[in-house]
């Protein structure tokens, strides 16, 4: 998943899937996973959820729901973007149990500002 849109104050899950440069997916087992969505020109973190993997490890808005498969799923609750509408831009980064860095980068996140109170 690299763009998406949504309505601000809803709850939102975003599916992932990581994968590598020939699209073989990425085995999560005890990564560590964090997003962040930034304002367009990406100075300004709006958002962050991460996912500390391993055993004991806990999340914050990030759940691996296929490790061996590169699935990852990150949930906005609503209050993440209540106050949120426009344009942003959203990255990934994993970094593996061998200690690797992978950053994937979002195209484009649209929140639409929500017209029901």
């Amino acid at each position: 998943m690299t763009s998406f849109r949504m309505n601000s104050g809803d709850t939102f899950v975003i599916e992932w899937s990581a994968v590598d440069e020939d699209n073989v997916a990425i085995d999560l087992t005890g990564a560590a996973i964090r997003w962040q969505l930034s304002d367009r020109s990406c100075t300004t973190p709006l958002i962050a959820k991460s996912y500390e993997g391993g055993e004991g490890g806990g999340d914050d808005g990030i759940a691996v729901t296929d490790a061996e498969g590169g699935l990852f799923t990150i949930t906005l609750d609503p209050a993440d973007t209540s106050d949120l509408y426009g344009r942003f831009r959203h990255e990934v980064q994993i970094t593996l149990a061998n200690g690797s860095v992978r950053s994937v980068r979002g195209r484009q996140a649209t929140i639409y500002q929500d017209i029901v109170e």
